[in-house]
């Protein structure tokens, strides 16, 4: 037999198997050579159940041709992250993609120094937020002379920064065009002209909310009453992909784009500017809910249970719903952060209630039998007897007693097309001693068209019609059975 292996964004892949009792195991190392994907990073789903090492595909009830869900784990950090080794002239630091340690020569700009207050452009949206330069190092990737000549004169370089909201020390490297002079010239609203590019705050999803800071090209300048709008092309993303036609409302400060001064042509006063940092900028809100603020009590963004904000270093975070709780406002309390991943008391999930591997094909056993008796009813039988009188037998029939009070007789449908018996109705029972018995049914039929008069009035079967007596024509309608 043979399954296949659906890994998220490819193709699926088709695995042999040798038969259903192979151990999952073994189906881990038959994954590993056709994907090359450790056994210890796999996470294997059929069914809605994850598959575990000791079962067989027959405990999962897996056959032929089906499909198996491929969920490759993160590889554990302590083994692809080294400590970071410092020295006076070089730095040791890890990196995971290649796993090789990159050796970082110090180096200097003749645009920056270290401690230089900077805006840094975010890799995700193109956003620019407040940062300083920590370090000034060689690119290590640029080796020969060639490649040292980029376009721009700066760009053998690599400067690290550290951005004033991270708390920890950051491994971030940012080349020349990723970094600018911190702003902090402001420009009134009344003073912006068309073709000025500045930077503003802006929130893409909702406009009216705050946002990021992004550069903005202003093409005409709009006010409604004592509010001001800017319309023009603001440039998100990492390669400040230009956005046309973008209305921004103005509800912050609109700073100037600052350009870098050589370090020999510096005044004592951009000295000044560079070194002391100037009033920090609103940020976008993290919580809408209390709008950031420290005093307001909230569940979203404090302990869920008691909704304080206090102590931020206590509070879990809950790996599955993302709510945080108090360390000391669980019950029972924890007392020390959990080494693994952790689950709210709502999200955790029961041992006793997680359907076993091959649990689902147990059947429930019946703890008594019914004792109910249908007695052969009419909605339980299919068909019981089948009629063995020829369709022109005349006289008793066989193994019926003359007389005798009962519903026994023969009965022949013109017709072996099966009639629903709602639609038909017992008019009367006829007999005679030389023709037999015969019973009388009124069938419901469609009014037709049956003749046009010359008057022009239109005959239906429903039209009542005179018929010869004791000819069956007597019936309304004149059908005859």
């Amino acid at each position: 037999m043979h399954v296949r292996i659906r890994v998220p964004g490819k193709p699926d892949t088709t695995v042999p198997v040798v038969s259903k009792l192979t151990k999952i195991e073994q189906f881990r190392r038959l994954v590993k050579e056709k994907l090359n994907v450790d056994p210890r990073l796999q996470c294997l789903l059929y069914g809605g159940k994850l598959l575990e090492d000791g079962y067989t595909f027959h405990d999962y009830n897996i056959k032929l041709n089906d499909v198996i869900q491929l969920m490759i784990r993160p590889g554990n950090d302590k083994e692809d992250q080294k400590a970071a080794v410092i020295d006076k002239s070089k730095v040791i630091a890890c990196n995971t993609d290649q796993e090789e340690t990159i050796p970082y020569e110090d180096a200097k700009s003749s645009l920056y120094l270290v401690g230089d207050l900077v805006d840094i452009r975010d890799s995700e949206d193109g956003a620019w937020v407040e940062g300083k330069i920590v370090r000034i190092v060689l690119d290590p990737k640029i080796k020969s002379e060639e490649e040292s000549q980029p376009d721009h004169k700066e760009g053998n370089l690599l400067f690290k920064v550290q951005c004033d909201d991270d708390e920890e020390d950051s491994d971030l490297y940012c080349k020349v065009k990723e970094i600018r002079p911190r702003a902090c010239k402001e420009i009134d609203v009344t003073d912006l002209k068309t073709g000025q590019v500045v930077m503003i705050n802006h929130n893409p999803n909702e406009p009216n909310e705050k946002g990021h800071w992004y550069d903005f090209k202003i093409d005409e300048v709009q006010k409604n009453r004592n509010k001001y709008k800017l319309v023009g092309t603001i440039y998100l993303g990492k390669d400040a992909i230009p956005q046309d036609d973008t209305t921004a409302p103005i509800h912050d400060k609109i700073f100037a784009i600052e350009e870098a001064v050589p370090v020999n042509e510096r005044t004592d006063e951009y000295k000044t500017l560079t070194k002391e940092p100037p009033p920090k900028r609103s940020q976008a809100l993290k919580c809408r809910k209390c709008r950031d603020d420290k005093e307001v009590s909230c569940k979203e963004c404090g302990c869920f249970l008691c909704a304080g904000k206090e102590s931020p270093n206590e509070i879990l975070l809950c790996d599955e719903c993302d709510r945080g709780y108090h360390m000391s406002c669980l019950s029972p309390a924890v007392t020390e952060v959990p080494a693994g991943d952790w689950y709210c008391p709502s999200c955790r999930r029961d041992p006793n209630e997680v359907v076993a591997p091959g649990a689902a094909k147990q059947r429930k056993k019946q703890t008594s039998k019914s004792g109910r008796d249908w007695g052969r009813g009419m909605a339980c039988v299919g068909k019981t007897k089948t009629c063995a009188m020829p369709a022109n037998h005349f006289g008793p029939i066989p193994g019926v007693r003359v007389g005798r009070t009962s519903a026994a007789g023969v009965r022949h449908p013109r017709s072996r097309r099966p009639r629903r018996l709602q639609h038909r109705a017992l008019g009367w029972v006829r007999g005679r001693l030389r023709r037999g018995l015969r019973v009388h049914v009124l069938r419901q039929r469609r009014p037709r068209p049956v003749r046009q008069p010359a008057h022009g009035r239109t005959l239906h079967a429903s039209d009542t019609h005179q018929g010869e007596p004791g000819s069956g024509a007597e019936l309304r309608g004149g059908a005859r059975v």
